[in-house]
């Protein structure tokens, strides 16, 4: 959902003529839209998602106690949100499996499978965790290629989506996104000597 945010902020940003020198994307997937297809055909492709999804997990990539463990949370947080629905109605605002009400949780997801991915003149950095425990369609570019028109810059962050943060693996992240800063920063200085070098150049011409 971050990810999301951060593109749709960039979005608009550009829209009102701003400057967006860096959009970096923590471990942020994202798949495409199915929300506005024929009922048939999404159908179909959730489906073929949901079936893809299940034989990734069967596969047990990062280990079979590593994937029980993640796949009990998402389950864990399922069961939650449904029992305070049937038990206190769909307006009951209860506090959520991390910790923010249940509407609010609700209204996040509707609005993540509703949102149109359009794309944009942008670099887009992503910070990719070497551990995935779920499948992906795209998961090599993480589903951003179409839509970050001047490219995809791949960093990979060791530990999974929840601890890429965590001690030991926030040293190396916090190295390879100082990197990006550096970088950006760079590109400006560059950017600022152009103007004087080209008017030097002028003067030795004439």
């Amino acid at each position: 959902m971050g990810g999301v945010i951060a593109f749709e902020m960039t979005r608009q940003l550009q829209a009102l003529g701003k400057e967006v020198k860096m959009l970096a994307l923590f471990d942020a997937y994202i798949e495409k839209c199915t929300y506005y297809d024929p009922l048939l055909l999404r159908i179909a492709k959730n489906a073929g998602f949901y079936v893809k999804s299940l034989l990734y997990f069967f596969k047990f990539s990062t280990g079979f106690k590593s994937t029980i463990a993640e796949k009990a949370t998402l389950i864990k947080r399922r069961i939650i949100g449904r029992y305070w629905s049937l038990m206190h109605g769909k307006g009951h605002n209860k506090l959520g499996f991390f910790g923010y009400a249940h509407k609010i949780d609700k209204c996040n997801t509707e609005a993540l499978n509703r949102y149109r991915f359009y794309p944009l003149d942008i670099e887009v950095d992503a910070f990719k965790a070497e551990t995935r425990t779920f499948y992906a369609e795209d998961s090599v570019f993480m589903g951003w290629k179409p839509y970050a028109l001047k490219g995809v810059n791949l960093h990979h962050i060791p530990g999974e989506h929840n601890t890429i943060f965590k001690a030991p693996n926030d040293m190396k992240f916090a190295e390879v996104l100082q990197q990006c800063l550096d970088r950006v920063e760079d590109k400006k200085e560059l950017l600022q000597k152009a103007p004087a070098a080209k008017n030097e150049t002028e003067l030795i011409s004439l």
